[in-house]
């Protein structure tokens, strides 16, 4: 689904639009001239269905430069080492939830607890390398695209 000219929703679940896998978060690719960004990675599940909606706008998980997570959920982070191994993007995380998703830490991303709820009884948290840590006011900088980070000031709340 396009957004704007550089804007697109390549991966949204049963609680979006469900265009990939049932329980994605909202995944979306921002275009840039050297390469692109993906905003979040989804579960990990089915993920020929993201690709294939990356496709359809013209581009390939291969010119994905960096992945930004909003968060160490399950929903948001584990698609991220897949996409890494596949494009070699760097991965950036929020500074204190970097070093979990490094390790696949489903204890720390509250994976564990929602094995045969919200996660298949099978699901796993792939481990990613090296994740950077963002700090609140920090840019990342693709092409002609800088995001900057803003950090919720309590423990339960990071957004970009």
């Amino acid at each position: 689904m396009k957004i704007t000219d550089s804007i697109y929703l390549v991966a949204s679940g049963k609680w979006g639009f469900g265009i990939t896998q049932a329980i994605d978060c909202n995944v979306f690719l921002i275009s840039t001239e050297d390469g692109c960004i993906l905003i979040d990675s989804g579960t990990g599940l089915e993920p020929e269905r993201m690709d294939r909606v990356i496709e359809s706008h013209g581009f390939s998980v291969k010119d994905i430069r960096a992945v930004v997570l909003t968060h160490y959920h399950g929903d948001h982070a584990c698609g991220a080492s897949r996409i890494q191994k596949l494009s070699g993007c760097s991965i950036y995380a929020p500074e204190l939830e970097a070093k979990a998703i490094e390790e696949g830490d489903e204890t720390a991303t509250s994976v564990a607890l929602a094995k045969g709820g919200l996660y298949p009884a099978d699901f796993t948290y792939p481990r990613s390398e090296k994740v950077t840590g963002v700090r609140d006011g920090e840019n990342i900088t693709v092409g002609n695209i800088t995001l900057t980070a803003y950090m919720c000031r309590d423990t339960v709340c990071r957004t970009w």
